[in-house]
Formats: structure tokens, C-alpha cells, sequence
């Protein structure tokens, strides 16, 4: 299995050094050392600081959260970098903390399976002690939802399984007792050690007599002062022949508060606190000292007495929670709540020596029950029985027959449109087919029957969908005129939007020059995006001349957002596009993903290249460079041939470009201008087939974007599925690539592009051994990361993950109103209309489309849960507050539609409530 573990427990300063550290820090090792046979992936919080663990041993991997602490979009990214992970699992080592850890609710429909670690339920068990503050309470009432809501709960003591069962209503058979262990670091100092280190503690912490121990923590529950008050309770010759050592770390008022305490109890030249102490000089501690004591009113295992008992220090300690299942027979019990039975037992140890010397015998014996091997061989086995979880998915609409597969309307472009997104269709529709009834739906042209033989014109649509039931509307979405017809269909019928290109700019602007039956202006579009004033300033700017187009995407004006307002999810096609995306609009979606865009090899040939070359006329000596897709300035042609004709002036005279794509015009001024003739060819469009013939002929590949739209070239996967060295820019959708797989360029504005093409293409040429290794790395990453099977799993985890998102179904209930009611029961009328009254009028993102209207008041409200919690509500509600006030600020700035839609808004209420009242009378008759 491969497990996804959160290490932010590691990076926090109030955990990483305390038990809980260092009860992760020793069940990683284990795995580690002991269950080769489980992959495990780490996960850090880039706003913590680094993780106390050893990186040369524990890989791990930050993920970039654009904000410090807990909150919603941080939440989000979490999930989505979880579910869209290599993994079958998540163990979340520890759900609590404060609020700046990341932890979201991992709900019974998170796509993966969930492990959980449970520690103690001591808040929970002990209110008014830790809960009593409101925020601490939500924060601690919401993150236990993860221990009943996950798949299997590992315990630390049996103790605190009972107490899981008891409280939590967690069944039996879902939680096992994983115990502790104790780390063979902790073993008795040689008796000829005792000398030197004793003299140490004189020195550093006045230790100057035989010594009673106790190592813990400040919380009260740890009961330090009652054990001050049970020292104070021995006879005086015990207590002028032994001081009272507290070893940990406490604060300055916590030290006043114990000598304070210690001197009205007469017994202050007694007590000795060391604050901080070592693990060394813990060991020595545990060796040395007389009587070890461990008074916790509550503990979730207690590691210090294993550790004492481990070093062989005779040990006392609480006879209540888990200390018993550690303790026996090593160790006297005692009642924690009772000074005078602490003290009684203190007494019992001192007095007798044979008694002491027995506890002391036994101590080591005991702590070998305890063992980190063990703990890891019983996690071992649950992750084991746990199969990879395959959940079924929840059906976007009503359903009202059983369907042997989800029904699926699939619009995109297809071949032979020459769109990269119509061969990724034609790609991964073969694996959507093994579980989806997919209908394909185009925009006026006629695509390639081998595809499918359920192809529909977009026309057909709306008729379509009266009569046929689909469970999902998936949109592939471009930033090129193939899309206009579908952003406008995306708005009047929510759906799955997978977004090929982050920025949109030029179909935008395709679509509002040429397609004005659409209804759509840039302005409009600019404005939904980013408000009413930075819209005219924009618009002002290209109107003038003084921002092209071409310069919207490096200016951060990508004029996206109505997609993500407008779907029910959106999966990106780059890491770097689904966190930006997350940051910006995950208030206006909840379900923002990355799913990889997929490498097929279906055309792959490993026909010899000498035969290859000899088919398609190129020299066998030439050292052949290529550049794949359609011919465009944004991928930085023109620098390239001019990095091209340096290359075969100053280096390597037989060196031939082929451009393998349409689109000659572009160039061919160039081709002219600067000589090359005859070194360099177009070949206009290829077949896939010709295709791969040109990648395996190639010698070097350039693949270069400026600026970027977001996306990951298609292309270029196929290039490195092949295993062929390539030029890509350094942009920041192609840091998902290592560097060791592609050579990157700066991007133009950061260097002389023409001369880092060049200085390129010498280092390829002059280090065949780094051009091979580029070579290995290549095809390996993209066999590992986007191979077909892995990227159309994910890509049906995504949309099975969007089809249980609540914000889903509230969308959808826009899509029934804005389509008309008549196909519906008087039950839905009835749920419809209950939701339809609790709205406000409020502006539309489109004052011609009601469905748009609804879809913005359902946006702007929940549907909770009855039985939901109290502070569930108000999470909720805080989280909608913020939705409400940012769509206010559209509101205030579109005041010229408000009485439209105010009107538009009054005439669907008056018809839905017609509908019922006449559908009602129907059923009477």
C-alpha cells in the first residue's frame, strides 16, 4: 500500500520535542526499518518550520499553503493535494494542535482511505479543564469528527481504545491497540558512569543528595503538585536524605508557582527544578535517581515510565488510565488524587531496599513488552487488510432507474479539429468508457467515427437533455476558439470543467469579438474576474494600445473566474495552476483539483532510427532538432531559429530543424531572413502516427511557452514519454518537472533567450552521457507520473469526489430551474420552492439566464444538515458570510442590471409556484 503521513507534529515547537514527537518520529522509523513492502510518502507544512527529522532517511514533501494557520483554502489544498497524490492512503499521525496546523475534515467521502492515531481523549474527558475557551472547543469538537469519521483508528494504549469506544461510539472491530515502545537509546548508564555524572548534576542542576524523579510536563493533569505535597508528607528523615528533581521543561511563572508551593510546604531547599534536559542527561537521570514517580491523573500511554523503567530506575506511578498496562509487575500503583497514598508509596520504595532492588530487577524485563517493532507490525497488518478504497460514486442527479454505468455528456473538441485537446479526448475516452455512458458532443464539424459512434452537435443538446437523465456534464476547456460554444453551454448547464489552459484571455477574446450571440462581452467577463474598476482600467489600457492581448497572461489577467464560479469542479492541468486556483476561488468552488494530463503511447515505435530517418528523407549524420504542434509565437519560434542559425554557423554545419506541425506562415519570412533554407522544414499537420515517427528521429526536442496559459503541452509528454532531451522555459506551470527530466530556459524577460536556447543546445551536444541520462529520467517520470492508467483513475476520483461536493447538488438545482420544472415530481417542486423562499433577490453573473440567478442565491446559502452540531453552523455560516460579502461587491458594481433581475428573479418564483399549484391539482384528480 502506499501511505500519505502528515508531519506537522514534527515541525511544531510545542509537539516535535514531546511525546507525541517523539512517538512519530519512532513509529516512522519502524515502518521504515521493519515494512519495506508499504511505500510511504511525507508531507510537511511549507509555513512551519522544517521538520525535526532526518531528511537524509525521511523524504518528504512541503506542501506550499498560501496561507499560515487553519482556514478554508488551505484546508482545500490539503485534500486536493492528497487525493490527487500517488497514494491508496492517509495516515494522519495527529488530528489536534493548534490552529496552525492544517488538518481538514476527512468526511466518510474522501476518496482515500483514512488512518488515525489516537493518543488520549483527555480533552474531551477533562471539559472544563482544556475546552472551556469557544474557539478551542470548535476547533477540538471538529478535528475529533476525523477519529469517527476514519476508515480504521490505531490507539495507543488500551486504555484509550476503551476510551474511543465508550465516548466516540467507534466500533471494536475499527480500532486495535497499537501500544508504545520505548527506544533502545534508553538502557542503564554503566554503574563506573555514575561518579562523572552525578558530579555533572551537582554542577548544572544542584543536585546534591539522592534523588526522587519525576519527568513530564507542566499540564495539571501531570499532577506535579501533588507530588510536592506527597514529598512534604514523608517522614523528615526521608526528606533530608532526598531532594525532589523535576526534569522538564516548565515556564518562569510555573517556577515560581512550584517554589512558592514547595516553601509554604516547608520543603524549598528540597525541590530542584532542572527546566530543559538532554536525552543524554534523561538517561542519566533515569539510572541514577533513588525512586522514579509518575502521578498523572490521566495519560494516554505515558512514555516517561517506560522510559525509567527502561534504564532500570525503580518506578511508582498512578493506578489509573493506561500507567497499569505499562507498570505490572515493575511498579507500585498508587491513587494520584490522594498526596497521602502517593506519599505511603514513596515510603514503601525508600524503607525497602529489597523491595526497591526488586522493582528495579524487574523494570527492564517489562520494558522489553514494549517495542516499536511491534507497534509496527500491527500497523503493518491493517494497512494490509486494507485494500485501496474504491467508493461508489453518488449520482449527480435524480436517479430514477438503475444504470449499469454513470451517463456522461462530453464535451470537447475531437479529431481532427488541430487542437491538443481534441487528441487528449481521443486519448483518455477510451479508459472513461470502461465506466461511464458517454455521449460526445462538438461543435459543427464531423469528428473521427473511430472515436465513438455517439457523436451529437452541440445543437442537440438542449433537446437531448429533456429525455435523457445525465449523472454528469464534463467540458474540456481551452484557451482557443474550439471552446467558445462550450463556456457559453457551461453557464446556462453547470458541470465538470477539466481546464486544460489556465489563462482563458484569447478564447475570451475570440469569443466576444466574433461571437456575439453569445451574449458575452470582455467587459463584462473582466469585471466578474476582478470588479468594475480594474476592469475600465484594463479595458482602457488595450483599448489604447497601451496592454496587447498577448500580454494578459504574464500580467496575471487570466479571466477565469466564471469558470470556476460557474462549475461544480474544476481540474487543472498543472500543480502550480490548481494551488493558484485554490487561492483565488476556492470561497467560489470547493472542489478544485489537479489530475495530470496523460501520456499515451499508443503510436510508440521502436523501429530503429536509422529506418525511421530513411522513411522520412533525413540524413543519418544530421544531428536533427524538432519542435512539435501548431506553429505560434508564444512558442518562441523565432528565438529558436535564431538560436538554431548560430548553432549551425558556430557549431555543427549538418544540423537540421523540422517544425512538426501547421502554420509555415509564421515563420517562413524568418526561414528567408536568415538563411536556412533548407535546414529548416514545416511539415504541416501530421497523423499521430508521423508523428512519433519525428520524436523517435530526433535527436533534441524544443518545447518552449511564453507566455504561459497554465497548461502542460501534450506534446511535450508524448516528446519525454519517448525519452527525448527537451528544451521547455522555465515557467511556473512546468515546475511540476524535475530538473533532472527537461532542460529548462528562463523565461525572456529573465535572460537573453536567443543565447540560453544556444548555450542549450552546446551543452546536449558536447555531454552525450547528460543527454542520455536526460533520456532515462525522462521516460521514467512520465511512465511513473502521467501514465494512462494512473491519470484516468484520478481523473475518475475527480469526478466522483465533485459528484458528493454538497456545493454540487446546489448548483444543479439552478441547472433544473434554469432548464424548466416539468419534468419533476411535486416532491422536488416541493423541496425546490422551500430552498427558492429562503432567497433574497440578488444580482446575477448573467442577467439573462435565471437559471445563473438561482445558481448565485444557492451559491450564497446552505443546505445544512438538521442534525448537524451547533458549531458546525456557525463554521458554515462564517464561511458563507465571506462568500455573501464578496459577491456583495460584484453586486455594488453592476447596478445598471439590479431592477432586471430583481424582475427576472419575481417572474420564475411566480411560475414555479403556478407549476405547483397546478401540478397539485392534477394529482387531486
Amino acid at each position: 500500500m502506499k501511505i500519505g503521513i502528515d508531519i506537522q507534529a514534527l515541525q511544531s515547537s510545542d509537539y516535535r520535542n514531546r511525546g507525541v514527537g517523539r512517538y512519530i518520529r519512532s513509529v516512522l522509523e519502524a515502518l521504515f526499518s521493519h515494512h519495506p513492502e508499504h511505500s510511504y510518502h511525507l508531507y510537511a507544512n511549507s509555513t512551519l518550520p522544517e521538520p525535526e527529522i532526518d531528511e537524509s532517511r525521511f523524504l518528504y514533501k512541503y506542501i506550499e499553503y498560501p496561507y499560515p494557520g487553519s482556514c478554508l483554502i488551505n484546508e482545500l489544498l490539503m485534500k486536493a493535494t492528497l487525493i490527487s497524490a500517488e497514494i491508496d492512503a492517509v495516515l494522519i499521525p495527529f488530528q489536534m494542535g493548534g490552529s496552525e496546523f492544517i488538518i481538514p475534515d476527512f468526511t466518510a467521502y474522501f476518496p482515500k482511505k483514512v488512518f488515525v492515531i489516537v493518543y488520549d481523549l483527555i480533552p474531551q474527558l477533562f471539559p472544563e479543564k482544556y475546552l472551556g475557551d469557544t474557539n478551542t472547543k470548535s476547533l477540538y469538537m471538529r478535528r475529533i469528527k476525523n477519529k469517527i469519521n476514519a476508515d480504521f483508528l490505531f490507539a495507543i494504549s488500551e486504555s484509550s481504545r476503551q476510551d474511543c469506544i465508550k465516548h466516540l461510539n467507534i466500533s471494536s472491530e475499527k480500532i486495535i491497540n497499537i501500544s508504545g515502545g520505548v527506544s533502545s537509546f534508553f538502557t542503564p548508564i554503566q554503574p563506573s558512569e555514575n561518579p562523572a555524572w552525578l558530579k555533572i548534576f551537582l554542577e548544572k542542576f544542584a543536585i546534591s543528595k539522592k534523588f526522587i524523579l519525576y519527568t513530564g510536563g507542566q499540564d495539571w493533569r501531570k499532577n506535579i503538585e501533588g507530588l510536592i505535597q506527597a514529598f512534604a508528607k514523608l517522614p523528615n528523615s526521608l526528606q533530608e536524605t532526598y531532594q525532589l528533581v523535576i526534569a522538564c521543561n516548565v515556564s518562569q511563572s510555573y517556577v515560581h508557582h512550584l517554589h512558592n508551593l514547595a516553601l509554604e510546604l516547608g520543603m524549598n531547599q528540597s525541590l530542584i527544578l532542572t527546566k530543559y534536559v538532554s536525552d543524554e542527561e534523561l538517561r542519566a537521570l533515569y539510572s541514577t535517581c533513588s525512586l522514579f514517580v509518575f502521578p498523572s491523573i490521566y495519560e494516554g500511554f505515558g512514555l516517561p515510565l517506560l522510559e525509567a523503567i527502561s534504564c532500570g530506575a525503580p518506578a511508582i506511578a498512578s493506578d489509573i488510565s493506561s500507567l497499569p498496562e505499562i507498570a505490572d509487575p515493575a511498579t507500585e500503583l498508587f491513587d494520584p488524587y490522594s498526596p497521602d497514598d502517593i506519599a505511603k508509596a514513596m515510603q514503601k520504595v525508600l524503607f525497602d531496599e529489597n523491595f526497591r532492588k526488586k522493582l528495579s530487577d524487574n523494570a527492564p524485563y517489562q520494558a522489553t513488552k514494549f517495542t516499536w517493532t511491534s507497534v509496527a507490525n500491527k500497523m503493518s497488518d491493517i494497512f494490509s487488510k486494507h485494500q485501496p478504497i474504491n467508493r461508489v460514486t453518488i449520482s449527480l442527479s435524480r436517479v430514477k432507474t438503475a444504470k449499469p454505468k454513470t451517463q456522461v455528456a462530453f464535451f470537447s473538441p475531437f479529431r481532427p479539429a488541430a487542437s491538443g485537446i481534441s487528441d487528449y479526448s481521443g486519448d483518455i475516452l477510451p479508459f472513461l468508457a470502461q465506466h461511464f455512458d458517454i455521449d460526445l458532443y462538438h461543435d459543427q464539424y464531423i469528428p473521427d467515427a473511430r472515436l465513438s459512434n455517439k457523436f451529437f452537435p452541440c445543437t442537440e443538446f438542449e433537446e437531448r437533455i429533456k429525455v435523457q437523465d445525465y449523472d454528469a456534464i464534463i467540458y474540456q476547456m481551452g484557451n482557443s476558439h474550439f471552446h467558445c460554444y462550450m463556456y457559453s453551454h457551461l453557464m446556462k448547464y453547470a458541470g465538470i470543467t477539466i481546464l486544460h489552459d489556465y489563462h482563458m484571455g484569447d478564447m475570451i477574446h475570440e469569443m466576444t469579438s466574433h461571437r456575439p450571440e453569445l451574449g458575452f462581452t470582455l467587459l463584462s467577463e473582466l469585471e466578474h474576474s476582478y470588479g468594475r474598476e480594474r476592469a475600465i482600467e484594463i479595458i482602457t489600457m488595450f483599448q489604447t494600445g497601451k496592454l496587447h492581448l498577448a500580454d494578459f497572461s504574464s500580467a496575471g489577467i487570466h479571466i477565469n473566474r466564471r469558470i470556476f464560479t460557474r462549475s461544480l469542479g474544476v481540474a487543472l492541468k498543472s500543480q502550480w495552476a490548481c494551488n493558484d486556483a485554490i487561492k483565488k476561488f476556492g470561497r467560489d468552488n470547493d472542489c478544485i483539483f489537479y489530475t495530470p494530463t496523460l501520456a499515451p503511447q499508443d503510436f510508440y515505435t521502436d523501429t530503429k532510427t536509422s529506418q525511421v530517418r530513411q522513411k522520412l528523407n533525413i540524413p543519418d549524420d544530421s544531428l536533427l532538432i524538432c519542435a512539435f504542434g501548431f506553429i505560434h509565437p508564444h512558442k518562441r519560434v523565432l528565438e529558436s531559429l535564431q538560436a538554431f542559425q548560430k548553432y549551425t554557423i558556430e557549431k555543427n554545419h549538418s544540423a537540421c530543424f523540422i517544425f512538426v506541425g501547421e502554420g509555415i506562415s509564421v515563420i517562413q519570412d524568418t526561414i528567408t531572413k536568415l538563411n536556412l533554407e533548407g535546414k529548416v522544414k514545416v511539415t504541416g499537420h501530421v497523423s499521430m502516427e508521423e508523428f512519433y515517427e519525428y520524436i523517435a528521429a530526433s535527436d533534441i526536442c524544443i518545447n518552449l511557452r511564453f507566455p504561459c496559459t497554465g497548461g502542460i503541452s501534450g506534446s511535450l509528454l508524448r516528446i519525454l514519454s519517448v525519452g527525448k532531451p527537451t528544451l521547455v522555459t522555465k515557467t511556473r506551470a512546468y515546475t511540476d518537472f524535475p530538473d533532472d527530466v527537461v532542460v529548462k530556459i528562463p523565461e525572456p524577460d529573465m535572460c537573453d533567450e536567443v543565447e540560453e536556447i544556444y548555450q542549450a543546445l552546446i551543452l546536449l551536444t558536447d555531454n552525450p552521457d547528460y543527454r542520455y541520462s536526460l533520456s532515462r529520467n525522462a521516460a521514467a517520470y512520465v511512465a511513473s507520473e502521467h501514465s494512462p492508467e494512473r491519470c484516468a483513475r484520478l481523473y475518475i476520483e475527480f469526478i466522483e469526489q465533485v459528484s458528493r461536493s454538497p456545493q454540487a447538488k446546489r448548483k444543479l438545482l439552478a441547472n433544473y430551474i434554469g432548464r424548466g420544472v416539468a419534468d419533476l415530481e411535486i416532491s422536488d417542486l416541493d423541496s425546490i420552492l422551500t430552498s427558492f423562499h429562503q432567497l433574497t433577490p440578488y444580482i446575477p453573473l448573467h442577467p439573462l439566464q435565471t437559471g445563473e440567478i438561482l445558481s448565485n442565491q444557492i451559491r450564497k446559502h446552505s443546505f445544512i444538515d438538521e442534525q448537524q452540531d451547533i458549531q458546525q453552523l456557525r463554521s458554515e455560516q462564517k464561511w458563507l458570510d465571506c462568500q455573501a460579502q464578496a459577491w456583495k461587491k460584484t453586486a455594488q458594481q453592476t447596478q445598471v442590471e439590479l431592477e432586471e433581475s430583481k424582475i427576472q428573479f419575481q417572474q420564475a418564483q411566480a411560475e414555479l409556484q403556478y407549476l405547483q399549484a397546478i401540478m397539485r391539482q392534477g394529482s387531486k384528480g
